[in-house]
């Protein structure tokens, strides 16, 4: 039962809290949902494990999905700690193995690989979920 209130409250894109997790302590769970396309999203605005992530490129282009330790979008040419290579109109998914970002977590779309080249345009949905 809690699993699939915790699906239904994750798909509605509500951050939730649940009973006590192994260690005794509350477990906060931050999903970000793009409304429609954009090209970036503040997942967490202080640190947070990344836990998983799906979405689309919208593009015609190849587009570069990348992940930031920030709480706020960084600067073209700012080093990615992860970034993941989608093709033109294409989804993706992806299990973030329980990374930590110290600072907050940033997704963005960029395009070109390695460093980030903001999009001009909005050209990617995602859907993100975080544990606080």
């Amino acid at each position: 039962m809690r699993r699939t209130l915790l699906g239904l409250l994750l798909a509605l894109g509500i951050a939730c809290s649940l009973g006590a997790s192994s260690s005794g302590h509350d477990v906060a769970y931050s999903t970000t949902a793009s409304g429609g396309v954009e090209k970036s999203a503040v997942v967490c605005s202080s640190g947070c494990n990344f836990t998983e992530m799906s979405g689309y490129n919208d593009s015609a282009a190849t587009r570069y999905i990348m992940l930031f330790d920030a709480a706020t979008l960084p600067a073209n040419g700012a080093i990615p700690n992860q970034f993941y290579l989608v093709a033109a109109n294409m989804g993706f998914g992806i299990l973030g193995a329980a990374e930590r970002f110290r600072t907050g977590m940033v997704v963005a779309c960029s395009t070109t690989a390695k460093t980030l080249t903001i999009t001009a345009t909005n050209d990617c949905f995602f859907h993100v979920l975080a544990v606080q």
